[in-house]
């Protein structure tokens, strides 16, 4: 049995897919969408919220906000629990112009829907933005101030505002969506990444695996 394989995340991660298959929309709004996928995973009884960057212009770093979800696994014996963080559309936002053919491997590997604790997040942002600054250089690109890895790393581990508060319209459209039920879950994920590209070997071999395709060259 796999000792690193974690099953909370891997239990979360499927119900965060089946809320995406309901609440997904053809023109998406991902404010909307976030907090319907808040509302269902509480539902069920996570303890999740809707977190909200923003940050400062501050010694060469652009000032900027984002927004994603939290869930909160509660520990025995501890104050605090353990964080994982959401994402539903993590891939799209490392997309680039003119991106190499190495750069679009490499986001093949990765995750549509990010599911994760903090540690696998930065390890993931780190490895990106450094091949996003390859890839650019490669095209003869200088790297712009929102794709530097300070700045993305603020997205999801700056300065937030935690709410669990949703609006009259999103509580009307998850209402009737829950209503119904889910008896097939087919989740889109599009060319690029799957959601649970590592929940069945664990991030370290996944992880393991995505550098490697960072440091050979074909």
């Amino acid at each position: 049995m796999n000792q690193n394989v974690d099953r909370f995340r891997n239990v979360l991660l499927t119900n965060v897919l089946k809320a995406i298959e309901v609440f997904q929309a053809p023109k998406p709004n991902k404010q909307i969408l976030n907090r319907n996928v808040m509302l269902f995973l509480q539902q069920i009884g996570y303890n999740a919220a809707v977190c909200k960057t923003k940050w400062e212009s501050c010694g060469g770093l652009t000032s900027g906000n984002y927004e994603f979800i939290d869930v909160i696994r509660s520990n025995s014996g501890c104050n605090s629990g353990t964080r994982y963080f959401i994402d539903v559309n993590f891939v799209g936002e490392f997309d680039i112009a003119r991106e190499t053919e190495h750069f679009r491997r490499l986001l093949r590997h990765i995750p549509t829907v990010f599911v994760g604790k903090n540690e696998d997040l930065k390890q993931i942002v780190k490895l990106l933005t450094d091949a996003t600054k390859r890839s650019l250089k490669t095209r003869g690109l200088l790297l712009p101030p929102w794709r530097k890895n300070r700045f993305m790393q603020k997205k999801w581990f700056g300065t937030y505002r935690r709410t669990v508060n949703y609006t009259p319209e999103s509580l009307t459209t998850v209402k009737a969506a829950t209503s119904t039920t889910v008896k097939c879950v087919r989740v889109h994920l599009g060319s690029r990444g799957t959601a649970a590209t590592f929940s069945g070997t664990g991030f370290g071999l996944w992880f393991h695996n995505v550098v490697t395709l960072q440091t050979v060259r074909r």
